[in-house]
């Protein structure tokens, strides 16, 4: 009888086999700091080693995982509309789009006077968007699934809706999920003001105003400039 022995002569796991293994542990990696940010989610920031290039390492593990798990939450509207993007492709874009407001956030501090490593900013970004960035697929989803994802994409090309759409968007889910979106970004504003506050030395009124013109500006580039950037991927 033939069995799977792992190194040391012991049964096979699935976690022994190198690409599975990775995913798993990045899996635990990520649910373990989301698990430590729920817990504290004000005071996680005060955790973070900035000089250390592990943190960076642990951060940008921690994003991508997320991106990850959003491309599983938005598969089913992919799917139903015949959208093809690769997780690759949806990986880099995405990645692009949130690139955006962190450096316009970084750009802001050190216009006002608060100069920090690009580091610091990747850190940040990456922890805060590894949390919102599934979050908001999760809330766009019942939306997504009734007009398709390309408003995400590129919005400017968004046909117009249909009468059964716009009937269809008035459901509970939709509605749910929208109000859901509306109660809980405010905490979200808070807490990534209060962690740029913290982690640049700032007033954390400054910090708030600083990323209310970052989510401005990016806003302005990601409906009218990164779409035709985009566009010849997709």
């Amino acid at each position: 009888m033939v069995r799977w022995l792992g190194n040391f002569g012991g049964p096979m796991h699935a976690r022994d086999i190198p690409v599975v293994g990775g995913l798993i542990d990045t899996a635990l990696d990520f649910i373990s700091a989301l698990s430590r940010i729920a817990r504290h989610p004000f005071g996680f920031v005060h955790t973070l080693a900035f000089d250390d290039p592990e943190e960076l390492r642990r951060a940008l593990k921690f994003i991508g995982a997320g991106i990850a798990f959003a491309y599983l939450i938005i598969s089913p509207a992919l799917n139903r509309h015949g959208f093809a993007i690769g997780e690759l492709m949806f990986g880099v874009i995405v990645l692009l789009r949130l690139l955006v407001v962190g450096l316009l956030y970084h750009a802001a501090f050190l216009i006002v006077g608060y100069r920090r490593q690009v580091a610091t900013t990747l850190i940040l970004g990456s922890y805060i968007n590894g949390i919102y960035f599934p979050f908001f697929m999760t809330v766009m989803l019942p939306a997504y699934l009734i007009i398709g994802p390309q408003p995400f994409f590129d919005p400017l090309a968004q046909p117009a809706l249909t009468q059964q759409q716009l009937q269809a968007l008035e459901a509970p889910l939709v509605r749910f999920a929208q109000i859901a979106f509306f109660v809980v970004y405010p905490f979200f504003y808070a807490v990534v003001t209060y962690w740029w506050a913290k982690a640049y030395g700032a007033r954390i009124w400054i910090s708030a105003v600083l990323l209310l013109v970052a989510l401005v500006l990016t806003a302005l580039v990601n409906t009218y400039i990164f779409p035709f950037a985009i566009r010849p991927l997709l």
